[in-house]
């Protein structure tokens, strides 16, 4: 039987500090820890993929692997400098794995395949720069590739596997 002088809302809400401090979650009251140095870092990689795909003199064609590729390691490491900066929570890890994952295998086609089956493959369209010739393939192929598993490997916090992904 329930008390009738008690109401539902007085037995859910504790009174004083102590009931109230069992519920709350440690991620509320833990102060935030900004990782600046990983913010600039993951702020230059971002920086370095927009800079490839602008130095490109022609327009590339949007459903190429190396223009999704840098267009995703420059939307997942900026909105990972942003929360590093201000000390929220982390970018998903599975976010983080398949654009360093996409973004490895980019570089590794260029760099292992044949220049021919390469370039139908990752550059339908000859990319030639103004500035110069080989710089934006390089930012594109080798520097965003290495510095997005660098940071990877470096700057990103490991994490334990839950329960249902362990094998």
């Amino acid at each position: 039987m329930s008390d009738p002088t008690r109401t539902s809302q007085s037995t859910r809400h504790a009174a004083g500090p102590i009931g109230a401090s069992a519920r709350t979650p440690a991620a509320a009251v833990a102060p935030a820890s900004r990782r600046p140095v990983a913010a600039l870092a993951r702020l230059l990689i971002s920086t370095a993929a927009l800079t490839g795909l602008t130095l490109t003199a022609r327009p590339r064609p949007l459903f190429s692997l190396t223009v999704v590729a840098n267009l995703a390691v420059a939307v997942a490491f900026a909105l990972s400098a942003h929360r590093a900066w201000t000390g929220r929570r982390p970018v998903s890890p599975r976010i983080t794995a398949g654009v360093v994952l996409l973004i490895a295998l980019t570089g590794l086609v260029h760099h292992l395949a044949p220049a021919a089956l390469a370039d139908t493959l990752i550059l339908p369209t000859a990319s030639s720069s103004a500035l110069a010739p080989g710089a934006a393939d390089h930012l594109l192929h080798t520097v965003t590739p290495l510095a997005a598993l660098a940071d990877w490997l470096l700057l990103t916090r490991p994490r334990r596997f839950r329960r249902p992904y362990v094998c």
